[in-house]
Formats: structure tokens, C-alpha cells, sequence
């Protein structure tokens, strides 16, 4: 997960599918969830998005992860 504004993006928290699920692998068409409990959402102050990025790291030594899947939203803001 990372927070992400016009000229930063850095990274809040790392998980990992095998701890956080109960299956390693996401089938194309399922649904899942991912629970985001531990992000902390009161630390980042301004116009950030949060960004949630499926990485597959089992690439090799040479070679960056790579992205499968990106979603960037905002969290609800209490009036």
C-alpha cells in the first residue's frame, strides 16, 4: 500500500497474500479481500491517494516486480 500525492509516492505498508489470506493465488474473474485495517490514516497530511498494488516478486534477481494489479482511492473523510 502506499500514499501517493502529485510528487510523492511512498510506501505506508507491505503485505503479504500467503499471511493475509487464505490462498497465495488470485484466480482472474474472483473476487477477494484484502483487509487494510493496519494502514495508518490519520499520519499523512494533504491531497495523498492511497494506491494498493498487487506485485508479483517472484521474477528473479535482475528483474523489478512486476505490477498485476493497481487501484488508486481516497479514503472517506469524517464531516
Amino acid at each position: 500500500v502506499y500514499a501517493k500525492s502529485e510528487n510523492v509516492t511512498d510506501l505506508v505498508r507491505r503485505y503479504f497474500l500467503c499471511v493475509v489470506g487464505d490462498s497465495c493465488a488470485i484466480e482472474a474473474g474472483s473476487n477477494f479481500v484484502l483487509p487494510l485495517s493496519e494502514v495508518p490514516k490519520d499520519v499523512l497530511e494533504g491531497d495523498y491517494k492511497y494506491v494498493v498494488a498487487l506485485l508479483d516478486e517472484d521474477v528473479g534477481e535482475t528483474e523489478k516486480p512486476i505490477v498485476r494489479l493497481c487501484v488508486d482511492f481516497e479514503l472517506p473523510t469524517s464531516a
